[in-house]
C-alpha cells in the first residue's frame, strides 16, 4: 500500500506540450541519386549546423510515384541527417515508414512556413541573391511579418533546445548553452553567455543584429550569412559584442 501511494504521489513521467521548429525536406523528384548529390553540395555550405538535423520528409509531388522510402532513408542517414517523420505519403509508403521507426504526420501549412523561415538562415547561404529586393518565388520563404513584442526568455537555453521568436526580437536573460539554438526574425539579444548558435533576421531582415554580453558561439547568422566558430574572429571571444551584416559579410564590434 505504501509503495502504491508513493508511486501515485511521485509519477515517473510528465507529458508536456511543446512547439518545435523542424526542417521539412519536400521532394520534387524520386531520383534518389540526384537528390543525394544535390544534398551533399547543400550540406557542404554549413556541415556543422546541419549535422544530425531532425528532418521531416514531405513526399510532395512525387508521392504517387515513389518506389519506397527505405533507400532514401539510408542515403539521408549517410549524409548525417536524422529523418524522424514523413508526411503526404501514400498509404503503403507510410506503412513502410512506420515499420522503419518513423512517425507519419499530417501536413500543417503553418508549421511548414515557420520551419522554412527558421532554416532560411542556412538555405540562403548557398544562393546568389542578385536582386535582393525581388519578391520571393513560389515555394521560397515567406516575407517577414510586422514585428511584434519581443519574446523574453529568463531561463538558460539548454543543449538540444531551440527558441524561435517569429516576427520579432528575442531577448535571452540567461546563458545559451553549447548545442542550443536561438532564432529570431528580428534582433537577438543575449545577456548571458552565448555558447550555442544565434540566428537573427531569419526571415531575411538584413538590418537585424546579434547583441551578446559574452561571445563564445558555435555559429552566428544574419539573413542567411553565417560564420561558424572556426571562422569567427578569436579576438572577440569571451567579450561583449554586436554582430551586424555589412553587404555579404558579418562584422563584429565590441560593446563598451
Amino acid at each position: 500500500m505504501s509503495a502504491t501511494a508513493s508511486l501515485a504521489a511521485e509519477p515517473t513521467f510528465v507529458i508536456k506540450g511543446r512547439m518545435q521548429t523542424l526542417t521539412v525536406l519536400r521532394l520534387n523528384s524520386s531520383d534518389w541519386q540526384q537528390l543525394q548529390a544535390e544534398l551533399e553540395a547543400h550540406l557542404a555550405q554549413a556541415p556543422q549546423l546541419l549535422k544530425g538535423m531532425p528532418l521531416v520528409i514531405d513526399c510532395g509531388d512525387v508521392a504517387e510515384k515513389m518506389p519506397g522510402i527505405a533507400d532514401l532513408l539510408n542515403r539521408l542517414r549517410e549524409l548525417g541527417l536524422s529523418p524522424i517523420a514523413v508526411q503526404n505519403a501514400r498509404t503503403d509508403v507510410a506503412d513502410q515508414a512506420t515499420k522503419l521507426g518513423l512517425a507519419v504526420l499530417r501536413e500543417n501549412k503553418e508549421s511548414e512556413k515557420e520551419s522554412e523561415s527558421a532554416v532560411k538562415a542556412v538555405e540562403s547561404a548557398a544562393k546568389a541573391e542578385s536582386q535582393p529586393s525581388q519578391a520571393p518565388e513560389q515555394g521560397d520563404i515567406e516575407l517577414a511579418e510586422p514585428k511584434t513584442t519581443p519574446m523574453t526568455i529568463t531561463r538558460p537555453v539548454r543543449s538540444g533546445q531551440q527558441i524561435y521568436a517569429r516576427g520579432g526580437d528575442l531577448v535571452v536573460l540567461a546563458t545559451v548553452s553549447a548545442g542550443a539554438e536561438v532564432i529570431a526574425d528580428g534582433h537577438v539579444h543575449i545577456y548571458g553567455a552565448l555558447n550555442g548558435r544565434a540566428i537573427a533576421g531569419a526571415a531575411g531582415d538584413g538590418d537585424a543584429r546579434i547583441f551578446c554580453s559574452n561571445f563564445n558561439a558555435e555559429l552566428v547568422a544574419i539573413a542567411g550569412r553565417y560564420k561558424t566558430s572556426d571562422a569567427s574572429n578569436d579576438q572577440y571571444r569571451d567579450t561583449a559584442v554586436q554582430i551586424a551584416l555589412d553587404g555579404e559579410q558579418l562584422v563584429y564590434k565590441a560593446l563598451n
